[in-house]
C-alpha cells in the first residue's frame, strides 16, 4: 500500500482506465462483428485486445484498492468533504465498470 498518495492523479488514472476499457470493448465488438461477416479474418491474428483489457482492468482494481486502503488509514487526516468526494467519485466509476460487459463475465454466465 502507498504511504502517500496523489488522489487526483489516481482518480485521473481511473478515468483513463475506464476510457481504455471502453475503447477495447468497442474494438472487440467491431472485431467480432467483422469476423462474423468473415470480412476481416486478419483481425483474429496477433490481436492483444483481451490481454490489454485484462491488464487495464487489473490496474483499475489495484488503483481503486489503493485509494480505498489509503482512505481507511488516513480518514482522520482527510477533510470530510474531500473524503465524501473521493468516495462518490469511486462509486460513480465503479458503477461505470460494473455496467460494462467484460468477456470473462460472459464466460462465467454473469
Amino acid at each position: 500500500m502507498k504511504t502517500d498518495i496523489d488522489v487526483q492523479t489516481d482518480l485521473l488514472d481511473l478515468r483513463a482506465d475506464i476510457e481504455q476499457m471502453r475503447a477495447l470493448l468497442a474494438w472487440a465488438d467491431l472485431k467480432k462483428s467483422e469476423s462474423a461477416k468473415n470480412q476481416a479474418a486478419f483481425l483474429r491474428f496477433g490481436d492483444p485486445t483481451q490481454t490489454d483489457l485484462s491488464n487495464t482492468y487489473s490496474h483499475y482494481l489495484a488503483t481503486v484498492g489503493s485509494l480505498r486502503d489509503w482512505l481507511k488509514v488516513h480518514s482522520q487526516r482527510v477533510q470530510k468533504n474531500d473524503h465524501r468526494y473521493i468516495l462518490r467519485e469511486l462509486a460513480q466509476m465503479e458503477g461505470q465498470v460494473l455496467a460494462m460487459t467484460l468477456p470473462w463475465q460472459q464466460a462465467r454466465g454473469n
